[in-house]
């Protein structure tokens, strides 16, 4: 059975304006049934620069689009329209789901399961995103304190309560923001969209409460956010601060082209799981910071606070700046223990793919990286960082080789004073595809800026790059800086 989603119109300035919130241009069809196909606005280059006052230009974005359905039945898949030439791949590659042209302007394939999909043609420009959920039942209405049913909805910011439950029905997209202080037993669910593109940055600061981005808490526990679309945020997309016993299943974060729009952001909070999602970010994807440092004067979080006991499963990360999966830079927290990151796609990657950037004094270790695939695309545009509004994006003709792994430690100066430690790492079963013109030997940085920190232990286990094993540093292009104990290849 396949239940398709339509968001009916239900205000009429939207609708004059279509272009924004539907491809109209695109044609797709489930196992023969027309469905809707949804519009965002994503970045197009890693063109970025300290927040300038003002809002990333439209001109440095591009338009994609995404399709969100329920099955528990194989569906085959048919699109046309306005589509790119050259070869057309379904990511991630690990799906093994190739596509054929069935005609110039038509391109058909199957989902045999629910999972992240993203369809490219001749690039990854104006991709398109499928997310075949399983069917679940609509809440009771009577059950829940914030019932979004089909339609559209603007109710702003929403401060919650603890026991808040909030249902957005699939067939509704809700512009707002959901705000939580000092509360606890929290439920987010649905399907549908929660869409931040009536909020407009106008603050620097970003960790403190003047700015709501579309889901933000502080001082707060027991929050479990499942299955809804979370797009367009004014800056960090979905954040934590001080928080404990944190739960994230099968979220989509899509359309974030602003500055500092992040994924999701667990900071100094602990007892986190984030699994079966998708995160597109312009800036860091899913990652873990330490914020004793950032001296926040609107809102009275708990400090001092470690990060541990967090698992990341089964997601699918395209990050458009930054890192992909991230721990630091800033790192103002005790402790950053027993964190695995394990079964992921990194479909597209920027800066970094892994990454532990002890930027203060926290001590790192038992952390691991299991079971992740990375793809590398030789169209991969290099980060610029922006210096004024009149600098145009320009390449120069270099493609862009996020290092495959970095681990830094180095103090920023105003983190107390002291540095961190590194140690006790594995990397387990990282598999590296890369197209041909991207180097084989792949960037590789261990860096030790501190002399009274640790920087030890690293267990290094088959790591492939498109199949072959990487048995030490003379296989990967390795910069180092600094004293590094002992490293384990396997």
């Amino acid at each position: 059975m396949l239940k398709t989603v339509t968001v009916p119109w239900s205000c009429p300035a939207l609708k004059n304006s279509s272009g924004h919130l539907f491809a109209e241009h695109l044609s797709v069809h489930l196992n023969g049934q027309p469905v809707q196909v949804r519009s965002c606005r994503e970045s197009a280059i890693p063109f970025n620069r300290v927040w300038p006052g003002t809002q990333r230009p439209v001109n440095q974005t591009e338009m994609a689009a995404f399709v969100s359905f329920a099955a528990d039945e194989p569906i085959h898949v048919t699109l046309s329209g306005g589509l790119n030439g050259g070869k057309a791949v379904v990511r991630p590659l690990s799906r093994r789901i190739i596509p054929q042209k069935t005609a110039p302007d038509r391109i058909e394939f199957v989902l045999n399961e629910p999972g992240q999909y993203v369809l490219e043609c001749g690039s990854s420009h104006h991709a398109v995103y499928f997310f075949y959920n399983q069917i679940t039942l609509p809440a009771d209405r009577q059950s829940v304190q914030w019932y979004f049913g089909p339609g559209i909805h603007f109710p702003g910011l929403i401060r919650l309560n603890s026991g808040d439950s909030v249902y957005i029905d699939p067939e509704a997209i809700v512009f707002g923001s959901l705000f939580g202080r000092d509360v606890h037993r929290i439920r987010i669910f649905g399907g549908g969209t929660l869409h931040g593109g009536m909020e407009e940055r106008v603050f620097s600061s970003f960790f403190e409460d003047i700015l709501h981005s579309t889901l933000k808490f502080y001082n707060s526990s027991d929050i479990r956010i499942s299955d809804i679309i979370i797009q367009d945020s004014a800056c960090f997309t979905t954040s934590f601060f001080g928080c404990s016993e944190v739960h994230i299943d099968h979220v989509k974060i899509l359309g974030q082209w602003r500055y500092n729009t992040d994924g999701i952001d667990l900071c100094n909070t602990d007892n986190g799981e984030i699994t079966d999602s998708f995160v597109r970010s312009f800036d860091d994807s899913i990652v873990m910071k330490g914020l004793d440092h950032a001296g926040l004067t609107t809102v009275n979080w708990q400090k001092g606070r470690s990060l541990t006991d967090i698992a990341v499963r089964n997601c699918v990360v395209w990050s458009g700046w930054g890192k992909s999966l991230d721990l630091g830079v800033e790192t103002g927290a005790p402790e950053y223990a027993r964190i695995t990151f394990e079964n992921c796609d990194l479909i597209h990657n920027s800066a970094v793919c892994l990454d532990i950037q002890n930027g203060a004094y926290a001590d790192i270790h038992d952390i691991t990286f299991r079971d992740i695939r990375i793809e590398y695309q030789a169209d991969t545009l290099p980060e610029i960082h922006q210096q004024s509004d009149n600098e145009v994006y320009d390449p120069g003709g270099r493609i862009g080789v996020p290092k495959l792994i970095n681990i830094d430690n180095r103090n920023y100066g105003s983190w107390q004073g002291k540095s961190g430690s590194v140690h006790d790492i594995l990397f387990e079963n990282i598999q590296a595809d890369a197209e041909p013109g991207v180097p084989l030997k792949l960037p590789f940085r261990l860096a030790n800026y501190s002399d009274e920190a640790v920087l030890s232990r690293f267990t290094f286990r088959n790591i492939t790059v498109n199949g072959k094993r990487i048995a030490g540093l003379d296989d990967v292009a390795y910069q180092t800086g600094g004293k590094i104990g002992d490293l384990f290849w396997e």
